[in-house]
């Protein structure tokens, strides 16, 4: 190739399936073959050459190229045994046409290209760039999206069946980012059609915003790894420091369970008044559960339950209780004190230092168990959808059900909604009869 020349590169595998599944069933009458895959793909190659040469194709190609998969294994295999495992093998009457195709495509007086333990895609992706070295452009054939990362000034993709060109603004219209990014899109997306898994609860539209907001992959895992955490603990260590001394600390007597739970019970009492709701810790019972548990675990060699404290300025700021499962430490419960230091998020500053205690101690996980709250999300990089079924029996157990769907669709909608939430926050507090909050207690 040379500066000026143009290569079109058909995505043969592609090609193949769509062909078959355009078609019906066909049979050689003299021998019984399956040949439906083997019409269809030559009526699409053909149609493909003829568009090119009226120029309906946008550009006429001086190169033309068919690309194959040469099997189901390739190097990604190695790398990832479970790679496209969830894929059945091919339907038995398209393998024999397998062969035959290969021989339509010579006929064509067309290249025939394949590589054993390479995809077609990786054969694609070689000769764009040779092709963009030499001087020439390309368009590739096809609508995979695993191929629009190769899109760029030089390289653009065609879709035949829907005659529609894929350059630049068509991918970013697609998929929120330009071509360069896909990689971490589906890095962060996965792909259930090859097997490949993503980043739990990730969808399209959130990892566009996600890499739209840090830039990369790079720099998201960054993030994700600490850095802007141990940013922002070092800042609270020194407001901390500015206020008087401050410690962690860790129940170890049963004086101290009882100072960490009162603090924590106190804590969550000025919460729920100012929320306008019940407190559901305020009976005598509950309260006692809660000293007998961290009580009693004191007496374990390694207790399966402990709480933690922030203590800055000689008050408790913050509180949280945990539960110990096997390699898992799990936050079962949390509370800040709402006072003159609530701005600096103590509850941040003593989850850094649980989570880095736990991972000196061995921990694998450390777990912010049930819920969705906005600050678990900014701190977990795992996540595990819960579901309730309902099964109703009976007509009334239907209307029961409805009933309750019914009801989390509107809290749904609720909470969704900020300004519907606000409002809904201050009518709940004025029939608790409670004043309305300062307006930063909503941020």
């Amino acid at each position: 190739m040379k500066k000026g020349d143009h290569l079109f590169l058909v995505d043969g595998s592609g090609y193949i399936f769509r062909a078959y599944h355009a078609l019906p069933p066909l049979n050689r009458k003299s021998d019984g073959l399956p040949t439906n895959a083997v019409l269809g793909f030559c009526n699409m190659v053909w149609k493909l050459m003829q568009d090119a040469r009226n120029t309906d194709v946008g550009v006429v190609p001086t190169h033309f190229a068919v690309i194959f998969d040469y099997s189901s294994k390739t190097f990604r295999n190695e790398l990832y045994p479970e790679y496209k495992a969830n894929r059945s093998a091919p339907p038995e009457d398209l393998i024999p046409q397998f062969g035959l195709i290969r021989q339509a495509t010579t006929a064509f007086n067309l290249p025939c290209i394949e590589m054993e333990g390479f995809e077609a895609d990786d054969l694609i992706a070689t000769y764009c760039r040779l092709a963009c070295e030499a001087g020439g452009d390309t368009t590739i054939i096809s609508s995979d999206k695993d191929l629009m990362q190769l899109v760029g000034p030089t390289v653009g993709m065609y879709d035949p069946m829907k005659d529609r060109q894929i350059g630049i603004p068509e991918v970013i219209e697609k998929w929120g980012v330009p071509p360069e990014k896909m990689i971490d899109l589906q890095a962060l997306t996965g792909d259930s059609v090859d097997n490949v898994p993503g980043v739990p609860g990730i969808g399209p539209k959130t990892a566009a915003q996600l890499l739209e907001q840090f830039g990369d992959l790079d720099a998201l895992l960054a993030r994700a790894s600490g850095k802007r955490k141990r940013k922002k603990h070092r800042s609270q260590t020194r407001k901390f420091e500015a206020v008087g001394a401050f410690r962690r600390i860790e129940a170890r007597t049963r004086a101290e369970v009882d100072r960490l739970l009162d603090a924590f019970l106190d804590m969550k009492e000025v919460r729920f008044r100012k929320m306008g709701i019940a407190n559901v810790f305020g009976e005598p019972e509950v309260r006692a559960f809660f000293r007998t548990l961290f009580t009693e675990a004191l007496a374990e060699g390694k207790p399966s339950f402990v709480l933690h404290g922030l203590e800055v300025a000689g008050k408790l700021r913050a509180v949280t209780g945990s539960s110990l499962s096997g390699k898992r430490l799990i936050c079962e419960f949390g509370a800040i004190a709402e006072d003159d230091l609530a701005f600096t998020s103590p509850g941040d500053f003593l989850f850094f230092d649980n989570i880095q205690e736990a991972c000196q101690a061995g921990f694998g996980v450390y777990d912010f168990s049930v819920g969705d709250e906005p600050y678990k999300r900014l701190w977990c990089d795992i996540e595990t959808q819960h579901f309730e079924v309902l099964v109703p029996l009976t007509l009334k157990g239907r209307a029961l059900a409805l009933a309750l769907r019914q009801g989390a669709r509107t809290k749904a909608i609720i909470k969704n909604s900020p300004l519907i939430w606000k409002l809904t926050k201050m009518l709940r507090r004025k029939a608790a009869g409670q004043a309305a909050p300062a307006a930063e207690d909503d941020n």
